[in-house]
């Protein structure tokens, strides 16, 4: 039986932001209902241990996300969870003693991106446990949980994550094989906080022992966008304490000229959070310089940071290319999206190559289905079969395979 290294699930294609980075979805807003996830993780546990709960959404905005971690634990899947990290403190209930928790991303470059009203967006408007999920009028297989609101960051559904087949299967995988051994793991300590600790990890055995990031950097002078990292970091304090999760802070949004041609605000903000990260790991050097891209480093125990380049989304309005190159689509990963469409590869956030519905094909049939074999077979012989394939940039990485 084919087996793939992690899946896909993109539980909603709703965001509480709007970042120029990442194309507003032109798909119906939606919440995958519980009935409809349990069935997905029914169809898929045989062929997977991890489950990635983002394509594009933000998946902390869904309220039955505490059951849904339950029902992947039920099941013995793994599930690593990628967010701008704006809701973490309200999502902590959700989260906080979930066994399944493998790793959280949190999506740094995010905080270009504008806040839309909270009120279209929190999981009370778009309906509780109850009414978003459970009546019949919500979260139906033709319409869930409807909204007209509809965008995701990238790093949401992050597909740099998503087609690295460097990301394995155990724990430290998750942070990133990137990351794991670097020469630069400063904040090592074996003294880190246990999932048993009711501690602040960056407190107990870590050079910050004189406190909370409270004490050594605040952001309150600078409101309510500068209050972001400081929730982050207390959630992400919170979740090493309660759970074994992995915590990876992310900034993706170098560009491949010098970092002085980008936009002030980017250049300001990076340094900015960057140079916070320091401070709240205690960490001895220059986080700008240490981290190259597309590589990371360790801050702390369970507690990583990676840099890597901004890319664009493919579609079918950008230019189209030769073809020749590489995907891990179908060999490493497959995505699901929020309505129950299969897709090749996570960078498929409209569900152009549509392999089939889920909600009613079942999987095996849909991975062998003959447009399924074209893909796989094409990117065998280092050629892109699919038109978006060919439109897209970041097959490019690997078109030197062999």
């Amino acid at each position: 039986m084919k087996r793939f290294k992690k899946i896909y699930i993109e539980i909603t294609n709703l965001c509480n932001l709007s970042c120029s980075f990442c194309p507003k979805t032109k798909r119906k807003s939606t919440y995958m209902s519980q009935e409809h996830f349990e069935r997905i993780i029914g169809e898929i546990t045989p062929f997977t241990d991890y489950v990635y709960l983002h394509v594009k959404g933000e998946p902390l905005l869904h309220p039955m996300l505490g059951s849904f971690l339950s029902i992947c634990s039920k099941h013995g899947l793994k599930v690593n969870i990628t967010t701008n990290g704006t809701l973490i403190k309200k999502a902590l209930p959700e989260l906080r003693a979930k066994e399944a928790l493998r790793q959280i991303n949190f999506s740094l470059h995010s905080f270009g991106g504008g806040y839309e009203e909270e009120e279209a967006y929190s999981p009370k408007e778009a309906g509780s446990s109850k009414e978003a999920c459970s009546s019949k009028e919500a979260c139906s297989s033709k319409e869930a949980c409807s909204s007209k609101e509809a965008c995701s960051p990238k790093d949401t559904g992050s597909s740099k994550e998503a087609c690295s087949s460097r990301e394995a299967g155990s724990p430290k995988d998750t942070c990133s094989p990137r990351e794991a051994g670097s020469p630069k793991e400063a904040c090592s300590s074996k003294e880190a906080c246990s999932p048993k600790d009711t501690c602040s990890p960056r407190e107990a055995g870590s050079p910050r022992e004189t406190g909370s990031h409270k004490d050594t950097y605040s952001f309150k002078e600078s409101g309510r966008r500068d209050r972001y990292l400081e929730d982050i970091l207390e959630g992400a304090d919170e979740l090493l304490c309660s759970t074994a999760t992995n915590i990876s802070y992310r900034f993706w949004n170098m560009d491949k000229i010098e970092d002085t041609h980008r936009t002030p605000h980017k250049i300001n903000a990076t340094g900015k959070y960057l140079n916070s990260l320091e401070k709240a790991y205690g960490y001895k050097g220059s986080l700008k310089e240490d981290v190259k891209p597309g590589r990371g480093i360790k801050l702390s125990e369970r507690v990583y940071i990676s840099r890597d380049y901004e890319f664009t989304w493919p579609a079918l309005t950008e230019e189209e290319d030769d073809g020749c190159g590489f995907c891990y689509g179908l060999r490493t990963h497959v995505g699901i999206l929020s309505d129950g469409t299969v897709i090749p590869c996570c960078l498929d956030g409209e569900g152009v190559i549509s392999l089939g519905n889920i909600i009613t094909t079942p999987f095996t049939e849909i991975i062998d289905s003959p447009r399924a074999k074209a893909i796989y077979d094409g990117f065998s012989g280092r050629r892109a079969v699919e038109e978006l394939c060919r439109k897209c940039g970041y097959r490019k990485k690997f078109g030197s395979l062999k």
